[in-house]
């Protein structure tokens, strides 16, 4: 006897809506258990955390500054280092204060990539997936659906890996939340050119601008205090975005500590390059910003 095509359509559909129907169960509870299981190790002593991207990754070494943990990722957007903080802070009541390295690029129009093009949207999930809210799960899958779909297979995957693990051998390198990255080298060479002292306009980016304002208010609720900084760069690197980015500032940070020594003087032997410190130069910034907040502490 041969079915019906109508019966066999309505029996696929069946299937296919029991299969979505237990795949969305089952990664609603991963999501569930994820958020509350897996989470970075702190040990006690610390009571402040550092985000940025590769100018706090390698500029800041938090071995000369104690209390201090530096969770810094080079090629991160600060939307995403937001939501590390925010789960840090949560996490952990003991972190009194959290150091927002913001540099002018994070505010700039080109952070777009940096959120959503392939390579660090798919990086960014591996790590942060269980973090988004269900909003911008949303605006994500409906911008750039196969990536997201390809982003969000990859991200389950590593999460049901953490949870099925050792968490409490979670560590920055295991989740990939960065961490100081010491580096030896000193590439003089590549400061003998100046930069022409040109300027460009900062078109302020509306995502890592509101992921930074709401941080500021998740971490005030708590009684967490959000401080400003920026690491040194050569004195040879432009600053092209310089008078607007201080309008933004003003416009929006104005009430906040800001710790800025982009224009603090070192040596050429401290830099890797232009933009980042090398071990030398993170050692003794390091040393001279602990110095500056104990003060600002008194102590």
């Amino acid at each position: 006897m041969t079915m019906k095509p109508s019966l066999i359509l309505n029996r696929a559909l069946f299937f296919f809506l029991c299969g979505f129907g237990f795949y969305s169960a089952f990664s609603f509870l991963t999501l569930h258990f994820a958020r509350e299981k897996i989470k970075v190790h702190l040990d006690a002593n610390i009571d402040a955390i550092a985000i940025g991207h590769s100018h706090v990754e390698c500029g800041l070494d938090d071995k000369h500054f104690p209390g201090l943990k530096n969770f810094g990722k080079s090629g991160e957007a600060l939307y995403y280092g937001c939501l590390k903080a925010a789960k840090i802070v949560q996490t952990y009541p003991q972190v009194k204060t959290v150091f927002v390295e913001l540099s002018a690029n994070q505010m700039d129009a080109h952070m777009k990539d940096w959120i959503c093009d392939e390579e660090h949207f798919q990086r960014a999930m591996k790590s942060y997936f269980h973090l988004l809210s269900s909003s911008a799960k949303l605006d994500f899958f409906l911008s750039f659906p196969l990536n997201y779909c390809t982003s969000h297979l990859i991200a389950e995957k590593r999460i049901i890996g953490l949870l099925l693990g050792d968490r409490s051998k979670c560590n920055t390198n295991e989740l990939e939340w960065g961490g100081y990255v010491a580096h030896e080298k000193n590439i003089t060479d590549s400061l003998q050119m100046m930069k022409s002292n040109s300027s460009r306009f900062l078109q302020p980016y509306p995502p890592n601008l509101t992921a930074i304002l709401d941080l500021i208010k998740f971490c005030g609720d708590r009684g967490v205090k959000v401080v400003l900084i920026r690491v040194p760069v050569h004195e040879s690197e432009t600053d092209l975005f310089e008078l607007s980015f201080q309008d933004i500032l003003r416009e929006n940070f104005s009430d906040l500590e800001f710790y800025d020594y982009r224009k603090m003087y070192l040596p050429d032997s401290c830099f890797l390059d232009r933009e980042h410190l090398n071990a030398d130069g993170a050692r003794i910034f390091a040393d001279r910003f602990y110095q500056d907040w104990m003060r600002s502490k008194g102590n």
